[in-house]
């Protein structure tokens, strides 16, 4: 058993935020690991993402591959719901 606080029982994005805690979100980038981790999702989720241009803004140099850490966390906050009829209204929507 772990004690509380433990990186076992902290989410992956809060992880994250820990680690660069006093780094200007603007400036944090994350791999497509890192970042489908902090959204719990699989990495191939993100891929696939990225070629249907749906997600989170990403950034691409080269082959390289980032996600600035503002921009996936105002993605974060834009997929919140009331209800799951509200988010199934807002996929409805994003479809058309």
């Amino acid at each position: 058993m772990t004690a509380p606080g433990t990186p076992a029982e902290v989410p992956p994005l809060v992880a994250i935020l820990r680690r660069f805690e006093g780094i200007p979100h603007e400036y944090v980038r994350l791999t497509t690991k890192e970042a489908a981790a902090a959204l719990g999702l699989q990495a191939k989720t993100l891929e696939g993402w990225r070629v249907a241009g749906k997600g989170p803004v990403f950034c691409k140099l080269g082959r390289t591959v980032t996600y600035p850490l503002a921009p996936l966390l105002t993605f974060i906050a834009g997929a919140r719901y009331a209800t799951t009829r509200e988010a199934k209204t807002a996929r409805k929507m994003r479809a058309a």
